[in-house]
């Protein structure tokens, strides 16, 4: 996930890498029968995108990701603008083959989160949304955060193809049981859209889109101390 300079090879692997996140994750995950193996599946798909197509885009595939990394200094303003617009387009396209092949929107793009906000008739639906809102904001932070801390490891950049699915996997399980798990606007996005549950898309746009501003910030904080750190062994030495 390296700051590179804009190729319209990157801007086709980040489509097609979103596409297939969405076909592949959101269609396993819509038919599995546990968060688990949704969360896995997910994960899994990741994993398979970060070998084959992050070489060539730096494997972002969600605009929460690109997000971190921008504040991060790891990818341009330009690029960044791009990559979330191609990754957008991306999810819809996957969004609209899944319907073509299940035919049914919100078998693919519930999301969790119409039955999470009808949950209870103790709360309202605006303390359930800011519950949701939570959760994702919280669930992206730590996804986004592992993910810039490892690309800028020498010891562990090795690793992002393990490590970042890992990451995901666990925030999906995170979320899972109050928003269906996002962490990723454009997915969402991509599959909500033909769904009931797009009246509330913004939860899983505005939450993963706080958490990856956290994560950006809090990792140039943690970034600087480990400089610091390296420097006064260096000069220990």
């Amino acid at each position: 996930m390296e700051k590179s300079k804009l190729n319209l090879c990157g801007l086709i692997a980040e489509f097609f890498g979103t596409m297939l996140l969405v076909v592949f994750g959101a269609g396993i995950a819509s038919k599995a029968d546990t968060l688990w193996a949704a969360s896995i599946a997910f994960g899994l798909v990741l994993m398979a995108l970060i070998v084959t197509l992050g070489p060539v885009s730096g494997g972002h595939f969600n605009p929460a990701v690109s997000i971190g990394l921008l504040i991060s200094k790891k990818i341009d303003l330009k690029n960044f603008l791009l990559y979330v617009v191609v990754q957008f387009l991306g999810a819809i396209a996957g969004g609209a083959l899944l319907l073509l092949f299940f035919k049914d929107g919100n078998a693919i793009g519930a999301n969790g989160l119409n039955a999470f906000l009808q949950a209870s008739t103790n709360h309202s639906d605006t303390g359930f949304m800011l519950i949701a809102l939570l959760v994702e904001l919280i669930a992206t932070f730590m996804f986004v955060l592992t993910i810039i801390m490892t690309v800028n490891s020498e010891k562990n950049s090795s690793k992002a193809f393990i490590i970042i699915p890992l990451a995901l996997t666990l925030a999906l399980m995170l979320a899972g049981p109050f928003t269906g798990g996002s962490a990723n606007p454009a997915r969402s996005f991509g599959t909500m859209i033909f769904a009931d549950s797009f009246k509330h898309v913004w939860i899983v746009i505005v939450g993963p889109v706080l958490g990856a501003v956290l994560a950006g910030f809090t990792s140039l904080i943690l970034l600087k101390h480990n400089k610091k750190n390296e420097q006064a062994q260096s000069e220990a030495h």
